[in-house]
């Protein structure tokens, strides 16, 4: 890893140089400004993805984000994944999260200041990438375009989740070696294809839609060496990669079932229940699929040229790699999951802005050949660029006049009050991630060995929002779980119970729960036998009624 690192550093430095085919005299008379500016302006641009992402531009902290903040929470307090809490999702981004609490506490701002961290890394492997695979040699202005269109897109994309975020870095950190052993001839090549599976495997254990991406890049790999003629190196190295992949695997296997003890669980809550979801209409794919692309027109618009121009005019078949991901990924995971959502395909916006970039650089190229004269050139790459620029910023700005601050303030609101009537032993029920996180409190779990969910969504008893599902689940037609169950578990330690009526765009289950699920009837009377209201609080917009029940 110490090896990578240094790697990405002296790429970095790289792309500061000087081009070859550029006299450092002439280079020196009158371009100090512009030197310095192509220098630091990566490192401000660097600079203000990071400070955007941890301090002003945030995503709503509630649903899937604050799900995964509070089990980090569960786990820091020594709640064991799976068979203590369910968990939608592999193990990487849960342990992070612990660990990260575990260090510095439930502190929101310290899950944003990794979210900025994790983006301006990733925008640093874009840097480097686009300086390694600058097919005509542009120096430091092409990697410096790609960041700053990253960053543009950092904006749109604001609300994407930090494990949407992990998962792309995880993946382009491994897409950043690759490349360079595609472009570098090294006696370590077969280390680096083993540091390349291990990093894979990682990301498998993140979100498992990775499992598409690595299985494309080792069938690029293969018919890369085929093609070469190169039998034996593609055995080799695609066995080293796969050796990396499987011993990473192989390390959480052990760990979940040798450590946790909860081998059926993770494989019931992360892999059986993807499978049992109701499936999506092909129309409502494709809505949410031509969302993403409307967001990413322009910029899709030059990767399409730049993957044209990338099969037509360069022959260094690494080169092929950015397209073939990005246009296979497009293609294979919107219609390939049970459920789908435009920020399952994030991962996809580093490889489109490689691509990008080299689709702007080739229309600027055909732009020069048609204007041989040097001033003509000039004022024509300088009027495009401004165009390119104008069209990005346009839609950033669209971007961040619909931006609305996430209600954060009443989840916070609610978190406090509970942690003044309550003790650290106290046990809370919420199907809301965020109360439990702002109040520092365990959120008490269904009484099921299976599925110990704590805060959750309706699709636990079959339905989505007030629609009823179970004829397209498949085994739980009537849902994973009972109201029952959850009665259960706050007869024996349940202090204060947290109930949220009304709809918004979080399907919460708790109305369910009230006018009561099937041949289930309503919790009311087991509340009102039990619990004493406690207090109502209206969330901001109006559509949320927050009710506190108090153990009499």
């Amino acid at each position: 890893m110490y090896l990578e690192v240094k790697y990405f550093i002296i790429n970095f430095k790289r792309a500061q140089r000087i081009p070859e085919n550029i006299d450092p005299k002439k280079h020196s008379r009158g371009t100090s400004i512009k030197g310095v500016v192509l220098r630091i302006s990566p490192l401000l641009t660097l600079l203000a993805i990071f400070c955007l992402q941890a301090f002003f531009l945030h995503g709503p902290f509630k649903s899937d984000e604050s799900i995964y903040a509070y089990a980090g929470y569960a786990i820091a307090s020594g709640t064991i994944p799976y068979s203590g809490i369910q968990l939608a999702q592999p193990p990487s981004i849960y342990l992070i999260l612990a660990t990260l609490i575990h260090l510095v506490g439930p502190i929101l701002l310290a899950l944003y200041i990794l979210k900025g961290f994790l983006l301006a890394f990733t925008g640093f492997l874009i840097y480097v990438n686009v300086s390694k695979l600058n097919p005509v040699g542009t120096g430091r202005l092409m990697p410096l375009i790609a960041l700053l269109i990253y960053c543009c897109f950092t904006i749109i994309y604001y609300y994407v989740t930090l494990l949407e975020v992990l998962f792309t870095s995880i993946l382009m950190t491994a897409l950043t070696i690759y490349i360079h052993l595609l472009r570098n001839k090294s006696n370590h090549r077969l280390i680096g294809f083993f540091v390349m599976g291990l990093i894979f495997g990682f990301a498998l254990m993140t979100k498992y839609i990775s499992f598409f991406l690595i299985l494309v890049v080792l069938i690029f790999n293969i018919s890369l060496s085929f093609f070469k003629k190169k039998y034996k190196k593609a055995i080799t190295e695609c066995s080293a990669m796969i050796a990396g992949l499987i011993l990473t695997i192989i390390f959480f296997i052990l760990l979940i079932s040798f450590v946790w003890g909860a081998f059926s669980q993770f494989y019931l809550q992360t892999m059986y229940w993807q499978t049992i979801r109701w499936s999506m209409s092909f129309s409502q794919r494709l809505d949410i699929l031509c969302s993403f692309l409307s967001k990413s027109a322009i910029m899709l618009i030059f990767a399409l040229v730049g993957a044209v121009f990338i099969f037509l005019k360069i022959r260094r078949l690494e080169y092929f790699l950015s397209p073939i991901l990005w246009i296979s990924g497009l293609i294979i995971i919107p219609f390939s999951l049970n459920f789908f959502a435009d920020h399952y395909i994030y991962h996809l916006v580093p490889l489109l802005t490689i691509s990008c970039v080299i689709g702007l650089q080739t229309a600027i190229n055909l732009l020069h050949i048609h204007f041989k004269v040097v001033g003509r050139k000039q004022l024509l790459t300088i009027s495009f660029l401004l165009l390119f620029v104008t069209c990005f910023m346009i839609q950033v700005g669209v971007s961040i006049l619909v931006y609305e601050p996430p209600e954060i303030e009443i989840n916070s609101t609610i978190g406090n009050y509970i942690s003044q009537i309550t003790t650290p032993e106290d046990k809370i029920w919420t199907s809301e991630g965020a109360i439990g996180f702002f109040a520092k409190r365990q959120i008490a779990i269904a009484n099921s060995t299976d599925w110990p969910v704590a805060c959750a969504y309706a699709d636990i008893f079959s339905y989505n929002f007030t629609a009823f599902m179970g004829a397209n689940m498949k085994d739980y037609k009537n849902g994973i779980l009972t109201p029952q169950q959850f009665t259960q578990s706050w007869d024996t330690s349940v202090k204060v119970i947290v109930l949220i009526e009304g709809i918004d765009w979080v399907p919460y289950p708790d109305n369910l729960l009230l006018s009561g699920v099937g041949n289930y009837p309503s919790i009311v009377p087991y509340l009102e036998q039990n619990y004493l209201l406690n207090r109502t609080i209206l969330s901001p917009n109006g559509m949320l009624l927050y009710k506190i029940w108090v153990r009499k």
